[in-house]
Formats: C-alpha cells, structure tokens, sequence
C-alpha cells in the first residue's frame, strides 16, 4: 500500500520507524529519522505534493515505551492541516493502551482498519514469484500462516530447511524458525534473545541494557532481530 502511494505524483509519504518516532518532540523525531526539515517547512514547500501521508510502523513498540510526546504533536498537526494524514501499524495487544492513552488527541470517527491475510490472488503471485514455495503453501496445516507478511517472510528465508517436510504443523514449523533464524545451531544465541525479550518486557521499556554476550548481541542485531538504541 505505501509503495503503491508513493508512486503517485498527488502524494507526499513521510516514513519513521517507531524508533523515531519514540521521542519527546516531533523535532526530535524528524532529527533522528535524517529529515533536514521540520515538518511546518516540508508543508510550506513548494515541492511537497498537495497530500502528505505519514507513515509509522509498529507503534505498539511507542505504547510500551508510553513515549508519546511526538506523535501527539503529529495529531494536532493533522487537525490544523487537513491535507495531512497518519497511517501506522499496531499490534491487537497494544490496541486498548493507544486508545486509552491518546483519548483526548484521537479523531471520534472509526479510525481502525484490521489487516487480514494475503488473499488467493496475492498468494498466487507469490506463488509465480518464488516457485519453489509452492508445496509448503499447499500444506493445510500451516496455510493460514504463511497468509501473514511475517511468517511468510521468515519461511522464505529458511525455504531449504522447510521443504523437506511439506506435511509439517503449525508448531514443528514455529520449531525449525527458532532453530534456523533464532539460534542459527547455538542454543546460547536463543537463550541470550529470550533473556533480552523477557526484560524488556518486564521494563515495559523499548529498550534495555543487556548483559548477554556482546558477540551474541552482534549477531541477533546483524540478523535484525535486535535493534540498538
């Protein structure tokens, strides 16, 4: 969907990482994101097309953290300026938080669109994308899984180890993801990333300090796993 509008000459994206967007103020956040310009000057720009969408991706990952002074300033902005619309994503669990905790910023109107899964058409074009996947997609058991981005991406990439079983179950395949992608054949790496899962958690924090092993943090991190702060 934002690919498809940042294709057209009437649309303007601005994206930011929940990262960014994880900031007292939204000039903070256009800083971190590399923006040269605030956003009062990206609107006065000559350049700028007439809709502007801004575009932010796992915001439950703002919730937890309860961060939330930029984004406000997005919605008040949004309210002064009707050609500017926001457009994130959030997670089910978050949903009821960024409700309550932005009541007073929120529009009245039904703001909320749930994603369902790749329809058949779309499968089929990921069928004719990557061939090889087929046998895995016409196993029932885990069908409905491979419909999600997520899943689907992470089978994509260990495609090899997956296709030696193509009547597996929904958990022996959540089983061979942990032990190709998480632990990768060191049981340590999965046990590192559960223990940096768990305390953040446990902070309600975006991020934590860790006192795992910085070369198993490295890699989790180079496998995009982890993020550093």
């Amino acid at each position: 969907f934002i690919s498809n509008l940042r294709q057209q000459n009437s649309v303007t994206v601005i994206s930011f990482s929940s990262e960014h967007i994880d900031s007292d103020t939204l000039e903070r956040a256009f800083s971190k994101a590399g923006y040269k310009a605030d956003l009062q000057s990206i609107l006065k720009s000559p350049i700028v097309s007439p809709r502007i969408v801004i575009w932010v991706e796992s915001f439950e990952k703002v919730i937890e953290s309860n961060r939330l002074g930029a984004f406000k300033e997005l919605l008040i902005a949004c309210k002064d300026n009707s050609n500017v619309q926001v457009l994130i994503t959030i997670r089910d669990y978050t949903l009821q938080r960024f409700r309550i905790n932005l009541r007073s910023e929120l529009p009245v109107n039904d703001i909320y669109y749930p994603l369902k899964g790749f329809d058949n058409s779309e499968m089929e074009q990921v069928k004719a994308s990557i061939p090889e996947i087929k046998p895995l997609l016409a196993n029932p058991k885990i069908q409905h899984l491979l419909r999600t981005p997520y899943y689907l991406d992470m089978a994509i990439r260990i495609l090899p180890e997956l296709l030696g079983n193509d009547q597996m179950g929904e958990r022996e395949f959540k089983k061979l993801m942990w032990e190709n992608i998480v632990e990768r054949g060191n049981k340590a790496r999965g046990d590192a990333f559960i223990s940096i899962c768990l305390k953040r958690a446990l902070e309600m924090s975006l991020y934590t300090l860790s006192d795992q092993p910085q070369e198993l943090i490295d890699e989790l991190t180079e496998d995009n796993l982890l993020q550093r702060s």
